[in-house]
């Protein structure tokens, strides 16, 4: 292969979707992709004359980078004493310029391209779940310890965001099988296609990560009503929603990890009467920073905080109101809304909403299944995770928004 401007490009973007599972092993892989991915989009002959088309609001990627933009004004209020965790936020959101610099600077990609690179994150995700499933296997007692004390399967990444992956991975491969998308144009690589998915949601079910789950059923679940009410096939639809209530006791009855997580989860809600207990308890432990966040968002209900002072002033309420939580078991809200909320203010959480959702219905994403799915996925994740406060989480949506976005934006030149 000749490495010109556009395959090195190329490479970049395999090299981002691949650092979304290499983090732990070859950390810089994502970031060194994204620049040089970035710079070399930039380094375009006709930059200026792009650059101004950027600069519109008939460019979705803008709509993203202007979230990214709202971070800026709050250096002038951030605390001399928070400033390097307002940097270490900074640096945390820079996906949501880059990504979209890039790909919309990029020279202009096939179908196909877009295709592989999400036959990439299916092929990443299959082959990081099996390896972790392996593990497993050949660590039994190790690992059946592990689950027994309440903690999550040893995977690649942090494992809720990993089952957030390998949920929307399920969908890919979905996606790629009816599409009859392989890379032998063959059948049979398409059959192994649907095997992996089935892997995968067999996986999805042993790791027993709650938001992983409460992804996939909410999605599979609306999508089967939807897919019955404009299709008119009623019993077919019937069928899948009852497999779909019937699928979690099985899980429950055959598989171990699932059953400890059930039972965690119980001992969780029948503990809610007593706080100290978030000590203890993963779940109430989120409650708890629910109303932490929510307390923080009530003395600042305007404009919050500020990004850099946010984590500060959640450390003052606990202090001042859960002084009997563990110091490190004080987290900020699990809950990207109030997360924003609590940081910017009610002005921040509404320009957040609309920045991220309103490009569904002006660019019409929403004609796209796979692109619709994955927006799902991200609001049920942002209900339960501050999806945003991570480098993965926040790299693992744009990537996707970006490439979606420009997918949509060049099928409509």
């Amino acid at each position: 292969m000749v490495f010109t401007r556009k395959n090195i490009i190329i490479l970049s973007t395999f090299g981002i979707i691949v650092g979304l599972f290499t983090r732990h092993i070859v950390r810089i892989l994502p970031s060194v992709s994204l620049i040089v991915f970035l710079c070399l989009a930039l380094s375009r002959k006709d930059f200026l004359t792009q650059l101004k088309a950027f600069f519109s609001f008939k460019n979705i990627h803008l709509w993203i980078a202007m979230f990214f933009v709202l971070h800026l004004p709050y250096f002038f209020t951030t605390d001399a004493i928070n400033m390097k965790h307002y940097l270490k936020v900074l640096q945390l959101r820079t996906p949501l310029v880059g990504l979209g610099l890039s790909f919309f600077f990029a020279p202009t990609f096939s179908r196909k391209h877009y295709h592989y690179l999400i036959y990439t994150f299916f092929i990443c995700s299959f082959v990081t779940a099996f390896g972790s499933l392996s593990n497993y296997v050949i660590n039994f007692d190790e690992v059946s310890t592990l689950l027994n004390q309440g903690k999550p399967l040893p995977v690649v990444v942090n494992h809720v965001r990993y089952s957030l992956m390998l949920c929307f991975a399920i969908f890919c491969g979905i996606f790629l099988y009816y599409h009859k998308i392989s890379f032998s144009g063959k059948k049979w690589e398409n059959y192994l296609q649907l095997g992996a998915v089935l892997f995968l949601i067999l996986f999805i079910h042993i790791s027993g990560v709650r938001s992983g789950l409460l992804s996939f059923y909410s999605t599979v679940g609306l999508g089967t009503i939807y897919f019955m009410i404009r299709q008119k096939k009623y019993i077919l639809g019937i069928g899948i929603i009852a497999t779909l209530l019937f699928t979690p006791l099985i899980a429950y009855k055959t598989l171990p990890s699932v059953q400890q997580k059930v039972e965690t989860t119980l001992v969780d809600l029948n503990s809610l009467e007593n706080e100290y207990n978030a000590n203890f308890q993963s779940l109430h432990n989120r409650i708890v920073s629910y109303k932490v966040g929510w307390r923080v968002f009530k003395e600042n209900p305007i404009l919050g905080t500020g990004v850099g002072n946010f984590k500060r002033a959640c450390l003052t309420v606990y202090a001042r109101q859960f002084s009997f939580i563990h110091l490190n078991k004080r987290l900020h809200p699990h809950n990207q809304f109030l997360y924003v909320a609590g940081s910017m203010g009610i002005v921040g959480l509404l320009l957040f909403c609309i920045l991220f959702y309103a490009p569904l219905w002006k660019f019409k994403l929403y004609k796209h299944s796979l692109i619709l799915i994955f927006y799902f996925i991200m609001t049920i994740s942002f209900l339960s995770e501050a999806t945003l406060s991570t480098q993965l989480g926040t790299t693992f949506c744009m990537v996707f928004v970006s490439m979606f976005s420009e997918m949509s934006r060049k099928e409509e030149e």
